[in-house]
């Protein structure tokens, strides 16, 4: 299974968005590798195909996953663009946030404070407090908890179920 090689749910997941920037050519062949099999022939080796391949069973499981559990996937763990087009989709969802209504915040400057890396630049991208920062951030973070439990509930039962298949 694919269970074996992770310690959580969240370190599957930075190992399959980190394998997705790696070339799988880069690494040489098992042909190169015969002196070590001499060494030790019963060692099991795992392959740059066996990392590619277990990254691409963690995406298929993504990928049947509801839209607003891909949406928190790719919202922490994708790239730059993938970040900035699932914090809009996030942030219409959020936008009845009580702290969001309360500040009178768009969907745009919840995306910001989605996107935002600390209070401090929250704080610059959305023009509130610091303090209002925090506060947003944390009630954010707060209503898209169920969702991340659930989520991550859901790969690692499927992580441990020993199934080969994504």
């Amino acid at each position: 299974g694919v269970g074996i090689m992770f310690s959580s749910p969240e370190a599957a997941l930075r190992f399959a968005f980190r394998m997705r920037e790696k070339s799988i050519v880069s690494t040489p062949s098992g042909v190169f590798m015969s002196k070590d099999k001499v060494k030790s022939p019963n060692a099991m080796k795992l392959t740059a195909y066996d990392f590619h391949a277990q990254a691409g069973m963690i995406f298929g499981r993504i990928d049947r996953m509801p839209q607003d559990q891909q949406v928190w996937v790719y919202l922490n763990y994708g790239n730059g663009k993938e970040r900035r087009e699932c914090a809009k989709v996030m942030a219409a969802k959020l936008r009845a946030n009580i702290d969001a209504v309360k500040y009178g915040m768009s969907a745009s400057d919840v995306g910001k404070a989605l996107l935002s890396k600390s209070v401090r630049q929250c704080a610059k991208e959305t023009g509130l407090t610091n303090y209002k920062s925090w506060k947003i951030r944390g009630s954010l973070y707060a209503d898209m908890e169920p969702l991340m439990m659930k989520t991550l509930d859901e790969l690692w039962e499927w992580l441990n179920s020993g199934q080969t298949k994504a």
